[in-house]
């Protein structure tokens, strides 16, 4: 016997998961970006590639003893390129 089966996600709710659009989360699957599949004419995601997104993408630095959980930004540091 197997454990729990794990249910498919819509696209707003994978949108929803991973912190974005249901549009930019379309456009991810069109471009390969986030694994989805079809169910007939539905669009689904498992909610572990999601995940996986997430992770792959939005990785957060360990936090030592002294710092709060997640990174750190300093003063004079840049957030983007």
């Amino acid at each position: 016997m197997s454990g729990p089966r794990e249910q498919p996600l819509t696209i707003p709710e994978a949108a929803d998961l991973i912190g974005v659009s249901p549009r930019t989360a379309r456009r991810l699957i069109t471009a390969g970006e986030l694994r989805a599949y079809r169910v007939g004419r539905l669009v689904r995601v498992r909610e572990a590639d999601a995940n996986a997104f997430v992770a792959a993408r939005f990785l957060v630095a360990p936090a030592g003893p002294s710092e709060p959980s997640g990174t750190v930004v300093r003063e004079g540091e840049r957030l983007w390129d």
